[in-house]
This record gives C-alpha cells, sequence and structure tokens, in this order.
C-alpha cells in the first residue's frame, strides 16, 4: 500500500503542476489568443435595442474585452428566418485561455452576450460556439504541452542523483531496435482488429469526437506530429514506466504494477463521457497498450525500450489515420 500510494502520489503531482503551468502560460496575452462566438436570433426588437447593444459593447471594451457584435442585414435569406427576424454575432476576439475559460464558464449571460436580447427583444435561440480555426487546438495542446513539462522538471528531479539502470557489459543490437518497433507496429495492427470489431458488432466507434479534434489539429498544424508521435510517448514512458512502475519493480511487485501503472495509463487518456460506451471501450484498449509498454520494460529493463514501442504505436496509427479515414479506428494513447 506504501508503493501504491507513492506511485499516486506522484502522478498526483505530476498533474498539479501541469495545471499549475498551463495557468501560467494561458493568462499570458497573446500566448493563446482565442475567439469565442455567439449566434443570437431574436424577434421583435424595440426602438431601444440598437441603442442598448451598443452600449453594452461599449461597456464591455471599457472592461478591457475587445468585443464586437455583428447584425446579418439579410436574415430572411436563413432557412426559417423571416423579415422580422434578426440574426446578430456576437464575438469577443484575442482572449487569454484563462479568459476564454472565465467567458465560457460565466453564470452572469450579461457578460457573455447584450442584455438587451433579452429584455428589448424576443429572443428565439443562441448558439454558443467554440473556436473553429487552427486555434482551437491552442488550449487541448497547451495543457498537453503543460503535462509533458511537468514530467520532465519533476522525473529529472528524481533522476538528478541516479545513475542510470543498465548492465554495462550489455548492448543492444539492431534485433532489440527491430523488436521494440515491430511490438509497435504489432500493437497497432492488433488494437484496430479489435476496435473495428467493436464497431462492427456493437457499432462502437471509439472516442470519434477526440479522434477528429486531434487530426484537425494536425492538419492545421503539422508541427503537432512532434508532440504526438515523439515528445508524448517520451515523457508518457518517463512518467508511467520510468518513475512510476520502477517503485512497484523495486518492491518486487512488478506484476501488479504494471496493472496498477496500466489503470492510471488508461485513466489519463478517457477524455470524454466517461458514461459513455465509446470512451469506456477506448480506455480498455489503452490499458492492453499499456500493459504492452510495461511488458516491454520489464523484459528488456529498459526505458529506451518501451518509448520506441510506444513511439512506433503513435506513428503507425496516425499515419493509417492521416492516409485513410475509414482506418481511423486505432487509439493513440
Amino acid at each position: 500500500m506504501l508503493v501504491l500510494a507513492r506511485v499516486e502520489a506522484k502522478l498526483a503531482a505530476s498533474i498539479v503542476l501541469g495545471l499549475v503551468l498551463f495557468s501560467a502560460l494561458a493568462s499570458i496575452p497573446g500566448v493563446t489568443n482565442l475567439d469565442w462566438r455567439i449566434d443570437a436570433t431574436v424577434d421583435r426588437c424595440d426602438a431601444g435595442a440598437q441603442e442598448a447593444i451598443d452600449g453594452w459593447v461599449a461597456a464591455r471594451r471599457q472592461a478591457g474585452w475587445d468585443v464586437s457584435v455583428r447584425r446579418d442585414e439579410t436574415p430572411s435569406s436563413v432557412a426559417g428566418l423571416d423579415g422580422s427576424t434578426r440574426a446578430y454575432q456576437v464575438t469577443h476576439a484575442g482572449l487569454t485561455g484563462l479568459g476564454y475559460l472565465r467567458l465560457f464558464a460565466a453564470t452572469d449571460l450579461d457578460l457573455q452576450f447584450p442584455p438587451a436580447f433579452r429584455r428589448n427583444c424576443m429572443p428565439r435561440s443562441f448558439n454558443w460556439w467554440l473556436p473553429v480555426s487552427a486555434r482551437a487546438a491552442t488550449l487541448p495542446v497547451l495543457l498537453l504541452a503543460s503535462w509533458y513539462a511537468a514530467i520532465v522538471v519533476l522525473v529529472g528531479w528524481s533522476l538528478r542523483r541516479r545513475t542510470a539502470e543498465r548492465d554495462p557489459g550489455y548492448r543492444y543490437g539492431w534485433r532489440a531496435y527491430s523488436s521494440w518497433l515491430a511490438f509497435g507496429l504489432m500493437t497497432t495492427f492488433v488494437v484496430m482488429l479489435i476496435a473495428h470489431g467493436l464497431h462492427d458488432l456493437f457499432g462502437i466507434d471509439l472516442q470519434s469526437g477526440q479522434r477528429e479534434s486531434v487530426l484537425a489539429m494536425i492538419r492545421a498544424d503539422p508541427w503537432l506530429l512532434f508532440l504526438f508521435v515523439l515528445a508524448g510517448p517520451f515523457c508518457e514512458e518517463s512518467l508511467f514506466r520510468g518513475w512510476l512502475l520502477r517503485d512497484f519493480v523495486a518492491a518486487g511487485m512488478a506484476r501488479s504494477g504494471s496493472v496498477v501503472v496500466s489503470l492510471s495509463f488508461a485513466g489519463m487518456h478517457m477524455i470524454g463521457d466517461p458514461d459513455n460506451a465509446s470512451t469506456s471501450a477506448y480506455a480498455v484498449l489503452v490499458f492492453l497498450i499499456s500493459i504492452v509498454l510495461c511488458w516491454v520494460y520489464l523484459r528488456y529493463r529498459s526505458l529506451l525500450a518501451s518509448t520506441l514501442t510506444h513511439m512506433a504505436h503513435n506513428a503507425a496509427s496516425m499515419s493509417i489515420a492521416l492516409a485513410a479515414g475509414w482506418l481511423t479506428t486505432a487509439p493513440s494513447p
């Protein structure tokens, strides 16, 4: 139990430090530079509505928000709208990450859009929009990068006085390296077969929303492949196999440690609705991938082995997903 508590404390420390780094970076103007938009549709505004909207815009700008309200002058051209309907677009531009989150989570609707839409008009609908440009990737990527930076800091600090754990009389040859890459490719192939089986038999599409978001980010910013294929596996292996599993190995609990570490690894990838069958099935596959990575690490007693296996798996998954949309059911932990 002491080992388990220590391992979970390390994992929690990486998360907390990652959130601290994220909050610091996301509060710097210009780092995220996000836009947030609401489309408002209203009927039969009274004579003072436009003046009230202009007053709200002026007050928000005075408070430091870059906000604008644009009215669609031809709403009747929109399906379902008649000549008495007015469609507006409210945009908050150039937001920091924390400003965006604060605005999106605001309970006071008067901070989000002009109260005139409710007081001087008859509202028909309000549609909230997330950023739709490449900048939509800024927040999740910044959060992930902050967590990876926290891992590097914590693992590097813990290993500052520790020598490398390897047998100086043994050198890995090309066969070992080929085996590690093959393990990653075979893992991808098996996971794809399982994923397609779940889709064909039960209609479960594993984390399709998350997968499409990741692919959209990569298409918009190809450099993110470095994050998902190289930096991600390196940092995650340093944490889960190099820092957490090592404690279980030192206590003679390698097998049970592999299960605990893999459960934590899968839990970190459960982005979405935990009650959704797609999210749960995705987490199970990530757990199995982690078991393979733990086995490789224990088999070769080398963090390089599990890291290269992880990189090969992520590279294969990303390549297949980008090359053929119909083969995008393989998860990339």
